[in-house]
């Protein structure tokens, strides 16, 4: 999920939920969510790198 923050800066998320049944009256959903935005970044840099590696002779 891409966000926008308060300074203008995007930032993607991955989300995680759980949903916890203790018993028939007790359910809870926990939610959490990781920056990945740097991740992306460099995944898409290490694309792009071998992408021109791959025109070399």
């Amino acid at each position: 999920m891409k966000i926008r923050t308060r300074n203008g800066e995007e930032r993607i998320l991955h989300y995680h939920n759980f949903l916890h049944t203790r018993d028939q009256d007790q359910r809870i959903v926990r939610c959490y969510g990781n920056n990945v935005t740097e991740q992306k970044r460099l995944e898409a840099h290490l694309r792009h790198s071998q992408k021109m590696g791959s025109w070399s002779i």
